[in-house]
């Protein structure tokens, strides 16, 4: 016999002897443990799951850094740093790549505020079913690619500059942040003026 059609069977069976000879469930005897014959009822014990586990705290920020940067040549590089604000807090999303940019304080990045990041089209879409030569030119690709992107960055009020680092390579680049843009005028100020 098929082992599927023996492992169906046995479950078939297994389903008719939850119930007693008048076809109710719950009127039969407890079966000892491995006892499935006709009349015994035959209890389960399913694992408890356990409990999810809370959401991460999201970050809420009013403060943002949009950083431009250029990959030439292996190479990355700051082009520009524009400071701004929202209007109320606001999640700034993240996301999966290659890159890290974080807001910093000195030498030391403000872990609250690292994002990951990819050029476009330069992330590794090599899978292990290809061929060295195939690998080997997504890679030439790569290293010989002129890349732009721009990343948003949420600031905290300590931060001072931006770091952009390669956890593959440990390289970094960082670059002083702009003055902070002045805070919009309350809407009772403005109505004063006029």
């Amino acid at each position: 016999m098929h082992p599927r059609f023996v492992l169906g069977l046995a479950a078939a069976v297994a389903s008719l002897s939850l119930f007693s000879a008048t076809g109710r469930a719950g009127d039969a005897e407890p079966a000892p443990v491995g006892d499935v014959s006709p009349g015994k009822r035959v209890t389960v014990a399913t694992p408890q799951p356990k409990p999810a586990a809370p959401p991460a705290k999201r970050e809420r920020v009013v403060e943002y850094a949009d950083v431009d940067l250029r990959l030439a040549d292996g190479a990355i590089e700051i082009t520009a740093v524009r400071r701004a604000r929202f209007a109320t807090p606001t999640e700034i999303p993240r996301y999966r790549g290659r890159w890290r940019v974080a807001a910093a304080h000195g030498k030391s990045a403000l872990a609250p505020t690292e994002r990951d990041f990819d050029f476009p089209l330069l992330a590794d879409a090599e899978t292990d079913d290809q061929s060295a030569e195939a690998v080997a030119i997504g890679k030439a690709i790569r290293r010989r690619a002129q890349a732009t992107t721009t990343v948003r960055v949420p600031l905290l009020p300590e931060a001072d500059q931006v770091v952009v680092t390669d956890p593959r390579t440990g390289k970094a680049v960082s670059r002083p942040l702009p003055p902070a843009p002045s805070p919009p005028a309350a809407p009772a100020a403005a109505a004063a003026k006029r």
